[in-house]
């Protein structure tokens, strides 16, 4: 949720769902803006869990629209999601 309707600043929200059928480790994952802003995870998702994250100072969503991209350990994209203003 990009800019959501506060007077806080940073009070940005991505959730991550695992949709199989086992645990998923996100530990020492990123999610990131594929260009500079990064946020690590530090948590793993049972099946069919729903996790929203808060991002910090170190990862913000643009309010024009832009990419989020989560990384594996070794900075290989396993996802990719465009959103809009």
């Amino acid at each position: 949720m990009a800019n959501p309707t506060s007077r806080e600043r940073r009070n940005e929200k991505i959730t991550l769902l695992n949709s199989i059928n086992q645990s998923v480790n996100f530990k020492n994952c990123k999610l990131t803006d594929g260009i500079r802003k990064q946020e690590e995870l530090k948590f793993t998702l049972k099946a069919g869990e729903i996790r929203m994250v808060k991002l910090g100072t170190k990862f913000t969503l643009s309010n024009s629209g832009g990419n989020v991209l989560l990384l594996n350990p070794d900075k290989v994209i396993v996802h990719q999601v465009k959103y809009t203003k």
